[in-house]
């Protein structure tokens, strides 16, 4: 009971760290040289689901990006050409309390693109996988590659978030719109 509840609260305060260091500059809407970018976690066997997202860009100072994740879907409305990938992400459970999960980030992970030319980038879609351990071993888990929901899926729920959420990023909801139809 007390190892969970110290463990509770430094995932809480590493919680706020993170919060603390993620990007909150505002992003141009109508700039034509960034990019979108998005993801899919599947949560369903986890503790928690995944209610944010942080997204290194490796850089050479490594800035996190820490975005929403709703149903699963996270994006970035504006990022610039580089290196990205999932680092952490989080949620909370009124039973399993706030729990920060890492991707795997020491080096690169399958999350891991390069953006280039202004677009639309997939980060893939990843589902969590309990791994079994011993009876008083901290539980562990992987995120391992999953086609379901598809790309196309995926793509669709962003649309719609971006147009509840985000109407005046129209340059971006066209990109995600002509991706759709190249998705065919």
């Amino acid at each position: 009971m007390i190892r969970r509840c110290i463990s509770s609260i430094a995932a809480t305060l590493l919680l706020l760290l993170v919060t603390a260091c993620a990007s909150v500059e505002p992003v141009d809407p109508n700039d034509p040289n960034l990019s979108l970018i998005y993801g899919y976690l599947d949560m369903e066997d986890a503790p928690t689901s995944a209610d944010w997202v942080s997204i290194m860009h490796y850089d050479g100072n490594s800035e996190s990006y820490q975005v929403p994740a709703e149903d699963g879907v996270f994006y970035h409305v504006g990022v610039v050409p580089g290196p990205y990938q999932v680092d952490t992400f989080g949620g909370d459970h009124f039973w399993n309390g706030p729990h920060i999960y890492d991707f795997g980030s020491n080096g690169r992970n399958e999350t891991a693109i390069k953006v280039g030319p202004p677009g639309v980038y997939f980060l893939g879609a990843h589902r969590y996988v309990e791994v079994p351990t011993g009876w008083l071993e901290q539980s562990k888990f992987t995120m391992e590659p999953t086609d379901t929901p598809s790309e196309r899926e995926i793509l669709t729920k962003l649309l719609q978030l971006l147009r509840e959420n985000n109407p005046e990023y129209t340059r971006q909801i066209a990109l995600v719109e002509q991706r759709l139809e190249q998705i065919q």
